[in-house]
């Protein structure tokens, strides 16, 4: 697993810098302002493409950082939590619901999509459960 991530990476960034060289290359015929222009353009695009990747990741980082320090501030071990949790259905529902509480509460637009996901779910949960 590991030597196919390190072989994709590795073909993402040698395309990636025979994408620029060419770039670089047509440009060549450029006075040097044009050129440093024509870079920062690309440097101006990626980062914002890097910052649209790591958005959500960030807000992830928050959100866990919140539930920790409210864990801790009341002091709840997540182990003590999670030990009335005795299958993965019932984590999985408690995760759902707890999203789309989330996103239901920030007005995200993807929260219809969440519900009907949650509904399925629980829909799937609750009527396949037998003890």
């Amino acid at each position: 697993m590991g030597y196919i991530i390190f072989v994709t990476l590795l073909l993402f960034f040698v395309l990636l810098g025979m994408s620029v060289l060419f770039q670089w290359l047509s440009y060549s015929q450029l006075p040097p302002q044009e050129r440093g222009r024509f870079l920062a353009e690309k440097v101006e695009k990626i980062s914002k493409e890097a910052w649209e990747f790591g958005k959500p990741l960030l807000h992830a980082a928050l959100v866990l950082a919140i539930a920790m320090s409210l864990l801790s501030f009341f002091n709840l071990d997540l182990k003590q939590l999670t030990t009335h949790i005795q299958d993965i259905r019932s984590a999985l529902a408690f995760l759902l619901v707890g999203s789309f509480c989330v996103a239901a509460i920030a007005g995200s637009a993807y929260s219809s999509l969440l519900k009907d996901v949650v509904l399925v779910v629980l829909g799937f949960y609750f009527g396949s459960y037998v003890k």
